[in-house]
């Protein structure tokens, strides 16, 4: 069975960090088979919430993004406020 880190701590007073949430499922008896963390693997971009999506000053078919901490101009036209995108670090 799997079950997620976000619904181990929605369901249990637990802040402790990864490896002694594992430790502590192997001592009552619940075998931890593997940890996997998706995503892990992708380097130089983080998620940021569109804000605001603006027309670019200099192109019809770009728009700029107003992030949750920077303004970027991207080159897609189906940005959507309140959605999230994958922004450059």
């Amino acid at each position: 069975m799997r079950a997620p880190l976000s619904w181990i701590r929605d369901f249990t007073p637990v802040d402790a960090p990864v490896d002694e949430i594992v430790g502590a499922l192997n001592q009552v008896g619940l075998e931890v088979d593997a940890v996997e963390a998706p995503g892990a693997e992708v380097l130089g971009v983080r998620a940021a919430k569109i804000l605001e999506v603006l027309p670019h000053p200099d192109a019809d078919r770009l728009q700029q993004l107003v992030a949750t901490d920077a303004l970027r101009r991207v080159g897609a036209v189906r940005h959507r406020i309140r959605l999230y995108t994958m922004i450059p670090r």
